[in-house]
């Protein structure tokens, strides 16, 4: 059974790994010729080169149905004047029909996650291309009407302007498809919240940090979409928006040279969100949503002891015992043993780089969860010793005081067990914990 346990135990690491750029004449083209795996373009470059990659495709779909009408010799006058005129309002009502929907599901994403949300529909470029085509369509039209009755017989001038007219409401009908593609596209909650994510940058955090400004917050937004998913109950967006999170401080915290002084206030603002939502979740005794948002800061937790941010690593475990504490008062078990693994890897990691201080806080509050649940019917105080043991073991390379105090710890829990134990003989969970330390012959 304690081997069970342990076992369990080793399958909660976490590992943060940095982005590498791709070869695509070795990796990628290897990867694709000997396991199937498309070759893809980098996400930014793939953002910014969708829309002329569109528009050029548009143009050309628009050119071939251009050149088998101009095979006619001549278009006459008056079928045209009708034909154009009837093109023009149908123009006029299509961008009528097709702004109001759009409208409409701008206010439908608004009311479902956050009204932040207009701001991404107001900067989305295809909603402002396809009225300026049609705009530019009706007004080509109107503008060959105009020459059509000016002129009393037919000339290639003419002709020029009623085909590049056909031409144009061709072209605007077929960005249509596109334009309908890209709206449903971005109406899925996961490309919002990678749209929203992509603002959060260190000079976007500083600014607001300087500027106080709700409205400039990047982090704000996603946190907007995780409460109302978890007022929802809808899980998975609560899992993608945290997820985005965690991936955009790999960006903030790895990808950039932070001072001392940066990394100090973007660490607290960044943990300041994520603890005032995991407060929200344990009032709420959501107990998944709050064990994976201690799961979510547990890797934070190991990004800044891996890339030497102390103020991260130290506002992380601070904040993971609070919610560690909270989840103990109000049996949230999963929370519980969520917290002790988190705590237990930021503190393997911070040992690593040398940071004893972070490490032997982490074992201390891992300690006070143990005692808090040694009465509870679960396995948090035994789990809670077999995590801090780990800081005992040489192969570990842990230094000799994180080693005293993780050894004096687990005496510190030895005692109080045998200590509840007289009190409560039939208490299995205390039982458990002291022949653990007998059969192991654990000297603490």
């Amino acid at each position: 059974m304690h081997e069970a346990y342990r076992e369990g135990l080793s399958t909660k690491s976490f590992s943060i790994e940095s982005d590498k750029p791709i070869d695509f004449l070795s990796d990628a083209l290897y990867s694709w010729l000997l396991m199937g795996e498309p070759i893809e373009l980098p996400r930014m470059a793939l953002k910014y080169l969708r829309y002329p990659i569109l528009v050029i495709v548009m143009l050309l779909c628009s050119f071939i149905i251009y050149r088998s009408l101009n095979t006619f010799s001549s278009t006459d006058p008056d079928s045209a004047r009708y034909l154009l005129s009837s093109l023009v309002q149908s123009e006029a009502a299509i961008i009528a029909v097709v702004v109001s929907l759009s409208l409409v599901a701008a206010q439908l994403a608004a009311s479902s996650y956050s009204a932040r949300i207009m701001d991404i529909f107001r900067k989305y470029p295809s909603f402002w291309i396809i009225i300026l085509v049609y705009i530019g369509a009706m007004i080509q039209g109107l503008r060959t009407l105009k020459l059509i009755e000016a002129q009393t017989r037919n000339t290639p001038t003419l002709e020029g302007e009623i085909l590049f007219s056909y031409y144009f409401g061709i072209l605007a009908f077929l960005a249509l498809i596109p334009y309908i593609w890209n709206l449903l596209g971005l109406l899925r909650p996961s490309a919002v919240i990678d749209t929203i994510s992509e603002r959060i940058t260190r000079e976007v955090i500083w600014s607001f940090i300087i500027s106080k400004k709700e409205e400039e917050d990047p982090v704000q937004p996603l946190i907007d979409i995780i409460r109302r998913s978890l007022d929802n109950h809808d899980y998975e967006n609560v899992k993608n928006g945290l997820n985005a999170i965690v991936d955009r401080a790999v960006f903030v915290f790895e990808k950039n040279n932070l001072t001392e002084h940066e990394g100090s206030f973007i660490s607290k603002y960044y943990v300041d969100h994520l603890t005032r939502f995991g407060k929200l979740a344990m009032n709420k005794q959501d107990e998944d949503s709050s064990a994976y948002l201690v799961n979510c800061m547990g890797k934070i937790g190991m990004l800044g002891a891996n890339n030497g941010i102390s103020p991260l690593v130290a506002h992380i475990i601070n904040d993971i015992n609070r919610i560690g504490d909270i989840s103990v008062k109000h049996d949230l078990y999963s929370v519980s043993f969520e917290t002790i693994y988190s705590l237990r890897n930021c503190g393997l990691e911070a040992s690593k780089m040398k940071r004893h201080d972070h490490a032997i806080t982490t074992i201390k509050y891992i300690e006070i969860i143990g005692k808090h649940a040694l009465i509870k019917p679960t396995n948090i105080t035994f789990t809670a010793i077999i995590s801090i043991e780990d800081f005992t073991k040489s192969d570990k390379g842990v230094p000799i005081d994180i080693v005293n105090q993780a050894k004096s710890s687990m005496r510190s829990l030895k005692q109080l067990a045998e200590t509840k134990a007289k009190e409560m003989p039939s208490n299995k969970n205390l039982k458990d914990i002291i022949d653990y330390f007998r059969e192991k012959k654990i000297v603490v």
